[in-house]
């Protein structure tokens, strides 16, 4: 089961005994102020519906392609990130955990593939991945992406504050609840411009805003409102979770009940963080909100959590102890298998998972993120043949990516040419009403012409882009037949 969440939760059996509830409203004082999107956990909750029958045994850990903390007793659960409202890229990403009992960060080092260290007085670890973790107490343990110990150490140094420095992350946070263990939270005051939204509309409505009612200057102003997306995740089963999103706003949006929908998903999309399932959804809008509410599948709830990419530490199964040169022979071969078994599935859950997106960018910041996730799983006992293999993939989906990205500005670039062109006819106050619909019929000719020159520079991006993506999956039957004779079956 590849649910990004039921393996946080897995991670209690690492755990003496049952834990109690987490409370992800400590963790969060613990965030940097200038953190605008988070995904608050209650990995107790998690476990429970997503366990063994008998809640007082642990659970086997479920396969999964998702790097996460598999740290000893974990409670709770904060993920935050300094994200780029353009790109939805990450500056920085801090996994903030609650745990159960006393980390243990020498583990946690040789775990990883890393080696022990201490900031700020306190017990800490690099990691092979590109992650340094920090015990801030004997219950919480921050891991910092990229390493920076600086950074970590600063965050060690900072007195926790009463609440952190978004009042939208925090009234998001609040609603973790049994019924809903999981939020994710994006803050997006002062991310939307008014007048950004209206250049954006002088080349033509996007689709998704055609239902948008009022003129251009009143649906400008209403985006431009933006104050956040969130979304809330109940009870996660074997099967998917419900979910229910809200976009909030600076203005009324209950006009916008029409064109909820189409708003909302080309919204995610442009932000590229379309999710299919959404589809299905029901939305509504009401007040300065719209809601949607809807099933989620296992993938979307994978693909919604993942957004931002959980640190991949993590520390020894077997009584907290880390894998030494003592295990030899028959037994460290068994254990070189198991784990290339494991990076070979994870990688190709990965490549299985390669959709196309809602738009260029959408499908740009994905792949960026799927080559992140294979970044981030863990190396140790892997066969190095499979490492390369898995370095190769991701730079293949990075090459993708860029591609994508280049082609949405050549896109852009290609549909304000054409609105250029017909810049001087756009007077609408013209007197004479024959030059009045002469200077319509240009405007609209010339948005026909854009959105044409859009499509072909769109076909022939997606075209170029398939290649390194082809080459990527086609890469796989190859490593797949050389593991298996290598080290058996399960590839």
């Amino acid at each position: 089961m590849k649910l990004l969440l039921s393996l946080v939760g897995a991670t209690l059996a690492l755990a003496v005994g049952v834990s109690a509830r987490g409370d992800v409203n400590e963790l969060l004082r613990r965030v940097p102020s200038d953190a605008n999107a988070i995904v608050a956990v209650d990995a107790t909750r998690l476990t429970d519906s997503t366990g063994s029958p008998d809640a007082s045994r642990p659970a086997a850990r479920p396969k999964s392609p998702v790097p996460l903390p598999k740290v000893a007793g974990l409670r709770s659960l904060v993920l935050a990130s300094r994200l780029h409202t353009a790109s939805m890229e990450p500056a920085w990403e801090v996994a903030l955990l609650e745990v159960s009992q006393k980390p243990s960060m020498q583990a946690v080092a040789l775990a990883s593939g890393g080696y022990p260290d201490t900031a700020a007085g306190r017990p800490a670890a690099w990691c092979a991945s590109d992650i340094y973790c920090v015990a801030i107490d004997d219950r919480t343990v921050a891991a910092v992406h990229p390493a920076d110990r600086q950074f970590a150490a600063r965050l060690l140094a900072q007195p926790a504050p009463k609440a952190t420095g978004s009042d939208y992350l925090a009234a998001a946070a609040s609603q973790v609840n049994p019924q809903s263990p999981l939020v994710i939270a994006v803050d997006l005051r002062d991310a939307v411009s008014e007048a950004g939204v209206r250049r954006t509309f002088e080349a033509g409505r996007p689709a998704w805003a055609a239902q948008i009612p009022g003129d251009e200057k009143a649906a400008a102003k209403l985006l431009g409102s933006v104050r956040g997306v969130s979304v809330r995740i109940g009870t996660v089963g074997r099967d998917g979770a419900d979910g229910e999103l809200t976009a909030d706003f600076g203005e009324d949006a209950s006009g916008l009940s029409a064109g909820a929908k189409g708003m909302a998903l080309g919204l995610l999309a442009e932000f590229g963080l379309a999710v299919p399932d959404l589809e299905a959804w029901e939305f509504s809008a009401s007040g300065r909100a719209v809601t949607g509410k809807g099933r989620l599948s296992v993938t979307g709830v994978e693909r919604l959590a993942g957004f931002l990419a959980a640190p991949g530490v993590g520390a020894p199964e077997e009584g907290g102890e880390a894998t030494t040169a003592a295990a030899k022979g028959g037994k460290q071969a068994d254990r070189r298998a198991e784990s290339s078994r494991d990076y070979f599935n994870a990688v190709s859950a990965v490549l299985d998972s390669l959709r196309p997106g809602a738009s260029l960018s959408d499908s740009a910041a994905w792949l960026t993120r799927n080559a992140k996730r294979i970044d981030q799983l863990s190396g140790l006992g892997v066969d190095p043949e499979l490492l390369m293999w898995g370095a190769d993939v991701s730079s293949k989906l990075r090459e993708a990516a860029g591609i994508l990205s280049a082609g949405q500005q050549r896109v852009r670039a290609r549909t304000s040419a054409v609105q250029v062109s017909v810049a001087h006819v756009t007077d609408k106050s013209s007197p004479d009403p024959r030059q009045a619909a002469q200077s319509r019929a240009d405007r609209e000719n010339a948005r026909r012409q854009a959105q044409q020159a859009g499509a072909e520079e769109r076909a022939a991006v997606s075209q170029e882009a398939a290649k390194p993506l082809q080459a990527a999956l086609e890469s796989r039957g190859k490593v797949r037949a050389a593991m298996a004779e290598r080290h058996g079956g399960g590839f």
